[in-house]
């Protein structure tokens, strides 16, 4: 039972000492391994947090408490393991002020009375808070000292601490992973071992996926959120993690997406331009342009009404600064710019037969050629809206088909959409003996499962097919016949002699699974030595599961 759950009531601080529940008690309980020694620790610390307020309020008393400890049979038989879960699990981490108090007195007791003590607790101390800089500080590496097996160090870590009270080490080993897939991505490099890892750990890393999004929802921090942000990138567009997550988590995401949208408020209206005007100069020659008859282009009322509203209502602010810092420009052979004014702006040209100005030949043949540009500007506008028309449509196809029928491609999922169909691969051959090996059991290689001779590669299933898997008596071996007769203790092996019409459909089922499955695909073939012709056939067993043809 938890003491925590338990009340003790003291008439004074000798009933607290001497009571029914003494401090000895709690210290010479039985302990043989280290996590009993952890969990005593952490009882004796919580008892006196909680009678701290009514029997520990001085120095003498703080004493008293710690040198039983200090004292006692478990500190003495484990002192290093004692003192570093002080510290690492009450001391660096409580947020309770009374916890804090009894656990750093504890340590300053320890450390006063026994010096290498005191060297130890500040050594340990400034390792965690070492190893924890390093996890955020770090920015680039050596992605050739990577391999798998680090990799999957690092996941099984998130997946075997989930269940620690302090979740700090569980969530910088997530941020030391994003780190690396972030150096994978601005590596260029094609190949990223942290999507690789993730592929073939479908179902089992359940706890890092489910941390991610939890991460996401809470971190304030902009470098974490980018972190996340850029590996969900890579988990949602590489075709072997599109069921990554589960359907809630998506959910979860979509919910958190949305949010964060909401949550950035009104678009502000820029007025950097009112106080720091871009090109004053050009928009100025710009506009009176329009207004010369030099520019030997016919310019319509309606343009030169708005222009001159442009001028009077816009430019009129700076028209002074204009006059007194920049020399009007010459836009034509015999006119200039006419002059700003405050009530009426600048004066309008008079009208010129436009059709009596004779062109130079040099102006006609870049007339020419600028109607060219306009023409093939326009093609490659048009193009490009077509390219855009195109891409969008595809994805509110995607989109569409994933709300509606949660899937990408509207439920189907035939061979069109089955990227192993289209990845050439040279077919292997295996003895039984060689197929063996490829059980599940070494980690560093894939696991393989034949039917009926067809070797096909589950590594993706490594959950159902590997060690400790549901499936996992398939793994490594042709084991068709109990596909169908459902006796996974006599008929794991390739002799199908015997099987009905009815069972032979469903081994004929089976094999189009694993050949139209968009995680599993065919790799080769075994050969199996011939079964002689006075062997038995294999009896029913009573033990048999139900198959689904």
């Amino acid at each position: 039972m938890d003491d925590d759950t338990i009340e003790y009531f003291f008439d004074n601080v000798d009933s607290f000492y001497a009571g029914n529940y003494k401090l000895d008690d709690v210290l010479n309980r039985p302990y043989s391994t280290e996590e009993d020694v952890q969990r005593i620790t952490t009882q004796y610390i919580r008892f006196l947090t909680r009678y701290q307020q009514q029997f520990l309020k001085s120095s003498v008393e703080f004493a008293q408490v710690a040198y039983k400890l200090i004292d006692s049979k478990l500190c003495l038989d484990f002192s290093t393991v004692v003192l570093g879960h002080i510290l690492n699990n009450h001391a660096l981490v409580s947020q309770d002020i009374t916890e804090l108090l009894v656990s750093y007195s504890l340590l300053l007791y320890a450390g006063k009375d026994e010096p290498r003590w005191m060297n130890y607790i500040l050594l340990e101390s400034i390792h965690k808070r070492r190893n924890r800089l390093f996890s955020k500080i770090v920015t680039e590496v050596r992605l050739d000292l990577l391999d798998t097996l680090l990799i999957n160090h690092f996941l099984d870590l998130v997946e075997e601490t989930r269940g620690d009270s302090d979740e700090s080490f569980n969530y910088d080993v997530i941020r030391l992973i994003m780190v690396l897939n972030e150096q994978y991505m601005m590596s260029g490099l094609n190949e990223n071992l942290v999507l690789d890892v993730l592929s073939k750990r479908m179902g089992i890393s359940d706890t890092f996926s489910a941390n991610l999004i939890f991460m996401l929802n809470r971190s304030n921090d902009t470098c974490v959120q980018m972190l996340i942000l850029k590996l969900l990138y890579g988990i949602f567009t590489t075709p072997t993690l599109y069921e990554y997550f589960y359907t809630n988590d998506l959910y979860v995401l979509v919910d958190i997406t949305l949010r964060e949208l909401c949550d950035l408020g009104d678009t502000k209206e820029s007025q950097t331009l009112r106080l720091r005007p871009y090109k004053k100069q050009e928009t100025y020659k710009t506009l009176n342009s329009l207004l010369n008859p030099g520019m030997q282009r016919k310019v319509n009322s309606t343009t030169k009404r708005i222009v001159n509203r442009i001028i009077e209502n816009w430019w009129e602010k700076l028209c002074g600064y204009y006059n007194d810092n920049v020399d009007s420009p010459n836009l034509s052979h015999n006119s200039t710019l006419s002059s700003c004014s405050s009530s009426s702006g600048p004066s309008t040209p008079n009208d010129v037969d436009e059709i009596s100005v004779i062109i130079p030949r040099k102006d006609v043949i870049a007339r020419k050629t600028n109607i060219t540009e306009i023409k093939e500007k326009k093609k490659s506008s048009l193009l490009s809206s077509g390219l855009l028309a195109l891409t969008w449509t595809l994805l509110f196809f995607f989109l569409g088909s994933y709300l509606i029928t949660e899937s990408w491609t509207w439920g189907y999922r035939g061979k069109w959409t089955n990227i192993n169909n289209y990845i050439p691969r040279q077919e292997l051959i295996f003895t039984d003996a060689e197929l063996a090996q490829y059980d599940g059991t070494d980690r560093t290689k894939p696991i393989y499962l034949a039917i009926d001779g067809d070797v096909y590669d589950v590594s993706q299933g490594a959950g159902w097919y590997g060690k400790g898997g549901s499936y996992h008596h398939f793994a490594g071996k042709d084991a068709a016949r109990a596909y169908v007769t459902g006796c996974f203790e006599d008929h794991l092996t390739h002799d199908v002699r015997g099987l009905t019409s009815d069972q032979l459909k469903g081994l004929d089922h089976w094999k189009k699974f694993y050949d139209s499955s968009h995680k599993y695909h065919k790799v080769g073939r075994v050969l199996h030595d011939p079964i002689p012709e006075d062997a038995p056939i294999p009896k029913p067993c009573k033990t048999a599961v139900g198959q689904k043809p």
